[in-house]
This record gives C-alpha cells, structure tokens and sequence, in this order.
C-alpha cells in the first residue's frame, strides 16, 4: 500500500468542497448562473468523500477502493445502532435547521425541503462513516 500525501489531499478536498460554494456565491450577488450549476452545492458535503475516493484510487487502484468499500459496508454492530447512527444525523440536521431558523426569525427558504436535510444528514452520515474507516 502507497502512502497518500496528506498535503495534497487536503487542498484537493478543499478545492472540490469550495467548488459547491461558487453557486451560492454567485447567487449571492445576484449573478445569474445556469440551472446545472446550482447542483454543485452537493460538492461542498461531498468533497472529502470524493477527494478521499480520489487518492485512494491514484496510489492503489481499483484493489485500494475495493478494500475501502469491503470496509465501509461490513459492520460489526447490531442493526439497532447502525440504524442509530444513520438516523442521528438527519435529526441533528433538522433540530439544526429549525432551531436555527427560529432564533433568526426567517422563514424556511423554498430549496431548504425536507429532501435537502435528508440528504444533509445522510452525507454527514457517510462522511463520518468515511472518515471512520
């Protein structure tokens, strides 16, 4: 197994995990973006899973990436607290969100949906998942 440059995957993560900012930020100062764009926002969750995927498959192929799925999906604990550790998430997300949007007295942005904290906790989820392995 071939050592990952710690260095290099950092700023590759942090280079894809800004890329999903842009849109915002754009937005933000009323620059119109094309529609495809606004689904780049994915990449700031996703950016230390896919930069992870990434360096382990330029230093050790695809035997490194199977290595490291066999590892992500194999749990040696009982189903009640992997269910735990999925669903926990997604309620931080939530209680996160309307805690949150309370205490700034707005209101719920129309893209902030229910799927959008869904798939909030669930990329928090396989990060930690990720991470953890």
């Amino acid at each position: 197994m071939k050592n990952i440059n710690l260095t290099k995957l950092i700023i590759t993560v942090f280079a894809i995990s800004w890329l999903g900012v842009l849109p915002s930020l754009l937005i933000a100062y009323n620059i119109q973006i094309p529609k495809a764009f606004k689904f780049l926002e994915v990449l700031m969750t996703l950016g230390p899973i896919l930069g992870t995927v990434i360096f382990i498959y330029s230093t050790n192929g695809k035997q490194g990436l199977k290595n490291l799925f066999k590892r992500l999906f194999f749990f040696k604990a009982k189903t009640f607290v992997i269910l735990i550790a999925i669903v926990s998430p997604v309620l931080i997300s939530y209680l996160a969100s309307t805690i949150g949007f309370s205490l700034s007295n707005t209101n719920w942005p129309e893209s902030f949906d229910s799927t959008y904290i869904l798939s909030n906790g669930l990329m928090i989820f396989a990060m930690y998942l990720i991470v953890n392995t």
